[in-house]
């Protein structure tokens, strides 16, 4: 694996949401790398259970997604996650963004701040996503 060639420790791999949260609760990771899209619990939730249960350290949380959408982006931070990764990233930059993660930093991927970031290119034509309180989904 990419992280472990380069010195980083990778202590559990998780298949979905849930197990991911427990993985986290067994292992307390000092930083997770969480898919968006994952069976059973998706990615935020996952990342929200996980921050919210935190303990001393909680864990830094990059999400990493191959939609490049801004909702997703909007929807990973307010979750609390430190980063956001597209999947395409280069190796070089998978292992900075854990690194900068871990030493406090946070991160998005070039090509993420969208249409809702401040002074991006798309902002005078767009609105931040908004929550529905019905389905508790996002939608911009």
């Amino acid at each position: 694996m990419i992280l472990a060639s380069q010195g980083i420790e990778v202590v559990a791999e998780a298949p979905d949401g849930e197990q991911a949260v427990a993985a986290v609760r067994r292992t307390r990771p000092d930083v997770v790398l969480m898919d968006i899209r994952m069976p059973e619990l998706d990615g935020l939730e996952a990342t929200r259970r996980i921050l919210a249960e935190g303990g001393r350290t909680p864990p830094r949380v990059i999400v990493l997604t191959t939609f490049d959408l801004d909702h997703y982006v909007y929807a990973a931070l307010s979750a609390g996650a430190s980063g956001f990764l597209l999947k395409d990233v280069s190796p070089e930059h998978l292992v900075a963004a854990v690194r900068m993660v871990q030493d406090g930093d946070a991160l998005l991927a070039p090509a993420s701040p969208g249409a809702w970031w401040p002074g991006s290119p798309r902002a005078r034509s767009a609105r931040p996503p908004t929550r529905p309180r019905s389905t508790g989904g996002w939608r911009a």
